[in-house]
C-alpha cells in the first residue's frame, strides 16, 4: 500500500511539473508549428489610406524637401531573394537534481531559377519608374559609356545581376529574435537588377566597412557614396537609390512538452518583402559634412546627403508596433513547401505565374506606402 502511494505521488509531481512547463517557445508569429501563417496586414489601409499605416513600417528623415525635384537617375536598385533559411532551438528543461537539453534543427532551399527572379526585380523597376513619372519625375538614363570617372569605376565594380553572395546575418537589417532563431551567421542571397539600370556600385565613404562586410550591405546604409553624388551632380539630376529583400517561406519551431512529442519545426510558403533603404538626392541636394538623422542603421549613421531617406523602422529604445526591420506577409500560394523535415531540410520551388502575381500585390502595398511618404516630401 505504501508502494501504491508513493508511486502515486511521483505521478502528480511529474504531472504537475509537465503542466508548468510552457507548451511553445512562441516564435515566429505564434510558435504553433501547425499555424504557420503570414503576420497580419492590413492591405487595403496600404493601398486606400497609406498615411495611416506607414508610419509603422518606415522611419524617415529629410534635410530638404523634394518640391523641386524633376530629373533622377537610378545608379542603385537591388532586389534581393534569399536562397536558403533556416532555423535551430536548444530547448532546457531543469528540475531540482537535473538538467535535459534537446537541439532541433532545420532549413528550406528555394529553387528559384535567375531568369525568374531577374523578371521580378525588372517588373518592380517598372512600376517605380511609372510612380515617380506619376508626380511628374522624369527617370533618366544613365549611358553605359559617359566620360564620368566615378560611372566607369562603379560599373567596373559590379558583379552580374543575379550575382549570389553570402550575406550574414549579424547587420542592421537583422532583429534581435531573427538572429537568435537563426542556424547560421551566413545565407545565399541572390542580388538582382532591373535590366533597364547601369547598375553602380557604391563606393567612397562606405568603403571603410569592416572587411567581412559584403560591399553590397552598403545599400541598407542611410549614408550616400560621394562617388555617386558626383554622378548625380555631373549629370544635373537628383538620385534614386532602393533597395528591397524576399523571402518566400517562413518557419516556426515548437519546444514540446516535457512528458509529450519533442521539438517539431515546420516551413510554408509565406511571401515576405522588406524595404531595405531609399534615398532620394534633389536635383540641387549635395553632400553633408556631418551626417544627421535615420536612426537605428549601422552605428546609428544619417543621411550625409540633402534629400529624402526611407529605411525598416527601428528605434534605439523600446520596440516598434511590428518589431525592428519589419517584414510585410503574405500567405502565398505559388506552391508548397515539399519534404517532411525529418531529414531536416525542405524544397520551396515556387510556380513563377503565381509567384509574379503575389510578388506584385505585396510590392504595390510597399511602394504605395513608400510613394505617399515621398509625396509628403515634395510638399
Amino acid at each position: 500500500m505504501l508502494l501504491n502511494r508513493r508511486t502515486f505521488a511521483l505521478a502528480l509531481s511529474v504531472l504537475s511539473l509537465s503542466a508548468a512547463l510552457p507548451a511553445h517557445a512562441g516564435l515566429f508569429g505564434g510558435g504553433d508549428p501547425d499555424k504557420v501563417e503570414a503576420e497580419p496586414f492590413d492591405f487595403d489601409a496600404a493601398m486606400n489610406n497609406p498615411g495611416s499605416i506607414a508610419g509603422d513600417y518606415f522611419a524617415t528623415h529629410m534635410t530638404q524637401n523634394l518640391a523641386g525635384l524633376k530629373r533622377v537617375i537610378i545608379p542603385a536598385f537591388q532586389v534581393r531573394f534569399c536562397l536558403s533559411d533556416d532555423v535551430a532551438r536548444t530547448s532546457s528543461y531543469s528540475g531540482q537534481n537535473y538538467t535535459m537539453t534537446s537541439t532541433k534543427s532545420a532549413g528550406v532551399s528555394v529553387d528559384l531559377p535567375d531568369e525568374v527572379r531577374q523578371q521580378l526585380t525588372d517588373d518592380l523597376y517598372q512600376r517605380v519608374v511609372q510612380r515617380l513619372q506619376a508626380l511628374g519625375v522624369e527617370v533618366v538614363p544613365v549611358p553605359r559609356d559617359a566620360p564620368i570617372p566615378e560611372l566607369q569605376a562603379g560599373i567596373k565594380a559590379m558583379p552580374p545581376s543575379g550575382h549570389v553572395e553570402d550575406l550574414t546575418n549579424v547587420e542592421q537589417r537583422t532583429s534581435k529574435s531573427d538572429k537568435k532563431d537563426s542556424d547560421s551567421w551566413f545565407y545565399p542571397w541572390a542580388i538582382h537588377y532591373p535590366s533597364d539600370v547601369t547598375a553602380v556600385a557604391f563606393s567612397g565613404m562606405s568603403e571603410a566597412m569592416p572587411p567581412f562586410m559584403s560591399w553590397l550591405r552598403e545599400a541598407e546604409l542611410p549614408q550616400m557614396p560621394r562617388s555617386t553624388l558626383k554622378i548625380g551632380k555631373a549629370m544635373g539630376t537628383g538620385i534614386l537609390t532602393l533597395a528591397m529583400e524576399v523571402r518566400l517561406e517562413k518557419m516556426a519551431f515548437e519546444r514540446g512538452r516535457f512528458m509529450g512529442k519533442g521539438a517539431t519545426i515546420k516551413a510554408e510558403p509565406v511571401l515576405r518583402t522588406r524595404l531595405v533603404g531609399l534615398k532620394l538626392v534633389p536635383d540641387d541636394g549635395g553632400f553633408k559634412a556631418v551626417a544627421v538623422g535615420m536612426g537605428g542603421g549601422r552605428l546609428f549613421a544619417g543621411m550625409n546627403y540633402d534629400g529624402f531617406g526611407v529605411q525598416p523602422l527601428a528605434t534605439v529604445f523600446g520596440r516598434p508596433k511590428h518589431g525592428d526591420f519589419p517584414w510585410i506577409e503574405m500567405d502565398g500560394h505559388y506552391g508548397p513547401v515539399v519534404g517532411t523535415g525529418t531529414d531536416g531540410r525542405w524544397v520551396l520551388k515556387p510556380e513563377p505565374q503565381v509567384l509574379a502575381e503575389d510578388f506584385r500585390k505585396i510590392t504595390d502595398a510597399q511602394l504605395s506606402m513608400i510613394f505617399h511618404l515621398i509625396g509628403q516630401a515634395r510638399q
